[in-house]
């Protein structure tokens, strides 16, 4: 039994030191716009381009600061077409460097199906629940561009102020 005490302490230690390391960079690592604000309000306007339609939408972003170091995003996705559509997702976002970062566990709800998304290589990834890794082109203050390296979509967010 002794030998297997020192691989369970092992595995322990093992999996305090990646939490640990994980906490960090998501701690030292996370974007400007975020620095001593907790629950920031993010706003991003945008427009979809497809083969049949062009469809604009808002989305607003609720950011949680855990405990952890981690992130959560809480997100409403608003339609301004003809057709009004209100579609929401959680994610967590963890930042593993200064340019780099990811969103898994996502969650929707019912109505946001592929159909209901217009861009066809998001919709695609709807029924796939995978670890997105996104590369951060640009940030200040108060806006933070960020772009697909799955699908190359980009996108600006704006922080309230």
């Amino acid at each position: 039994m002794n030998n297997v005490n020192k691989v369970i302490c092992s595995l322990v230690a093992a999996n305090v030191l990646v939490v640990a390391t994980i906490f960090t960079l998501n701690t030292y690592h996370h974007p400007m716009f975020l620095v001593g604000k907790n629950n920031t309000m993010l706003f991003s306007h945008g427009i979809t381009y497809a083969e049949d339609r062009v469809e604009s939408y808002q989305e607003y972003f609720t950011v949680d600061h855990t405990w952890n170091g981690f992130h959560d995003l809480y997100s409403t996705i608003q339609t301004e077409g003809a057709i009004k559509k209100s579609l929401k997702v959680y994610y967590s976002v963890y930042f593993w460097g200064l340019d780099i970062f990811s969103s898994r566990n996502t969650l929707r709800s019912k109505e946001y199906t592929p159909s209901a998304e217009p861009d066809i290589t998001e919709a695609h990834l709807i029924d796939e629940n995978i670890e997105q890794y996104f590369q951060i082109l640009y940030q200040d203050d108060f806006s933070f561009c960020y772009t697909s390296l799955l699908t190359s979509s980009v996108q600006c967010i704006t922080a309230d102020q």
